[in-house]
């Protein structure tokens, strides 16, 4: 039937208008006589090849009509169900060639590019889909360009997979996440697709044991990786993973021996990080690199800004040791007794803390610096870490305690002769509240807490005498206080009762101060009772004996200097 719809339309000469009429309907007769057979029969070659040459035939002979468009797009169906890629590419190539203003061109466009993507002609699909994207939008069919670009996507991301699995990593990064990014640079998924290119080469070089890679294969892709993640930060500064591949750009810089690019690579990172692991990992990178160039000051430099950075970092304690160790290798004592210092104070707990206090002296005196040195020596005194070190402060500290201890006793008792000469005045009966009487208080208070501490300073020495003086003129000076409120000087006016209610106020107040006064004296008592280093020192005796004797209430107002020296 189809044969002969086909001869009835195609075999003779139209004469008239009625005859070309009966021409067209056997046409289309023909293509629906030969679909039918192909229906039955859909894998039938014969079938397929007779209904796509009917339908040829049709559009060459009535271009123009509904049907022949019909027609085009039945046949470029049937080409898609039987996979006749190469047919159904043809076919809307040529609808989209002779209706390029129809509606469904933008259609045909794409389905060309479909049916190129499935014969495996990857480049030649998407440019065409891009095409299509292009005519989509420019037609006003926004669904029908937003579905490309979908596709477009998912194509490429299928090719790319396949090509990876193939082991083609070359071509799926360049020709198709590279060649997305160059042919779409202002695309926001442009700069994703510079990083799938990048991940790709990543892993011939992360996996190339794994994979049975060359080292060839490897140079080549770790070299291609930096071109691209230079390209990725550089074009696109705003990407929120820019740091994590600048990061890896100086890594693989490193790993290619081009140090110095890493190093100013990494000097770029840490600029750019957020406070933070990221910026830390890279400090530490730098102060390797910078090391293993041979750049030791720099190195030790970069490890000390990292240990200053991230004190509290896992890694913080070895990278100003290193940074100490690394100035020695520069030949640079100074900054490496300052570094060692900076460690000890920084992590006076590791172990090598000890050592490295040791180390510092002898680095000070290296170069000269014998004043810090001894300052030093002091310091290392309060924890020797070895013989040598404990031989040595013992003598030292020694030689300082007393003088540490006289200094800060005779400071006291300075202090207290000014406070001694401080009284309680109170001018008018206006200033007669707690708050007046607090102002009025404020400088014996001050000179108080001054003297206490300078008193507590000898304390803390350790030397016996000037414990127990400073002890006992601790307690003097909370008596004094307490004298100093009971002869507070009332202003002139007040009646007796208020004058005699005053000064019972102020008794009782003095009580309290008399009271922590005796308290001193008596807790020096029980310490000598209980210290033998007190109780056989003789300096220090003569002033338990007059914490005892004032504890009990014989007060000496005007004790003697220790060791009889001074005019108190």
């Amino acid at each position: 039937a189809g044969a002969e719809y086909s001869r009835a339309a195609y075999g003779y000469p139209a004469s008239d208008s009625a005859s070309r009429k009966a021409q067209q309907a056997a046409g289309q007769n023909a293509i629906v006589a030969f679909d039918s057979a192909l229906v039955r029969n859909k894998s039938d070659r014969g079938a397929q090849d007779s209904l796509f040459a009917v339908v040829d035939k049709y559009v060459a002979t009535f271009p123009e009509t509904d049907i022949a468009k019909k027609a085009l797009i039945q046949k470029g169906r049937r080409a898609s169900e039987s996979q006749r890629w190469d047919v159904m590419a043809a076919t809307f190539r040529t609808y989209a060639e002779k209706y390029p203003n129809d509606a469904y061109t933008p259609t045909a466009q794409k389905l060309i590019g479909d049916a190129l993507y499935k014969q495996g002609q990857y480049a030649e699909a998407q440019t065409q889909w891009e095409s299509a994207q292009q005519i989509a939008s420019s037609s006003g069919k926004r669904a029908l360009a937003d579905t490309i670009a979908r596709l477009r996507t998912g194509a490429a991301g299928a090719f790319a997979d396949t090509l990876v699995k193939q082991g083609q990593y070359r071509r799926a990064a360049e020709e198709v996440y590279v060649a997305f990014a160059d042919k779409n640079p202002q695309n926001p998924k442009a700069p994703d697709a510079l990083r799938d290119a990048i991940e790709t080469y990543m892993i011939v070089v992360d996996s190339a044991k794994a994979k049975n890679l060359s080292d060839d294969d490897v140079k080549q892709a770790r070299g291609r990786a930096i071109e691209l993640t230079n390209r990725l930060v550089a074009q696109y500064p705003s990407y929120k993973y820019r740091l994590q591949y600048q990061n890896l750009n100086a890594r693989l810089l490193a790993e290619s021996g081009r140090r110095d690019e890493a190093v100013t690579a990494l000097r770029s990172v840490i600029a750019a990080t957020p406070k933070g692991k990221d910026q830390a990992d890279a400090m530490v990178r730098l102060g390797v690199t910078l090391d293993s160039l041979g750049q030791k000051k720099e190195a030790a430099a970069a490890y000390e800004q990292f240990s200053a950075a991230y004190p509290s970092d896992a890694r913080a304690a070895d990278a100003q040791h290193n940074a100490a160790l690394t100035y020695v290798e520069a030949g640079d004592s100074a900054s490496a007794a300052r570094a060692y210092a900076t460690f000890a104070a920084r992590y006076p707990r590791d172990p090598r803390a000890g050592a490295a206090r040791e180390q510092r002296i002898v680095l000070l005196r290296a170069v000269g610096d014998t004043a810090t040195a001894s300052v030093e020596l002091t310091r290392l005194c309060a924890n020797p870490t070895s013989e040598a070190a404990r031989s040595e402060c013992a003598a030292q500290r020694a030689a300082r305690l007393e003088g540490a201890a006289r200094a800060a006793f005779q400071s006291g008792v300075a202090t207290f002769n000014t406070y001694r000469a401080e009284k309680l005045v109170i001018a008018t009966r206006a200033q007669l509240t707690a708050a007046g009487v607090k102002r009025a208080s404020a400088r014996k208070q001050a000179l108080l807490r001054q003297l206490t501490a300078q008193f507590e300073s000898a304390i803390k020495t350790g030397s016996p005498e000037y414990l127990a003086a400073s002890t006992y003129y601790v307690g003097l000076a909370q008596h004094e206080y307490g004298d100093f409120l009971k002869n507070v000087q009332l202003p002139e006016g007040l009646t007796d009762q208020e004058r005699q209610s005053a000064q019972a106020g102020a008794e009782r107040q003095a009580m309290t101060s008399y009271e922590a006064a005796r308290s001193t004296w008596q807790a020096l008592v029980s310490k000598a009772d209980q210290d033998e280093t007190l109780k056989k020192n003789a300096g220090a005796a003569r002033w338990v004996e007059l914490a005892r004797n004032a504890a009990k209430g014989n007060v000496e107002a005007n004790p003697p200097a220790p060791g009889g020296a001074g005019d108190q």
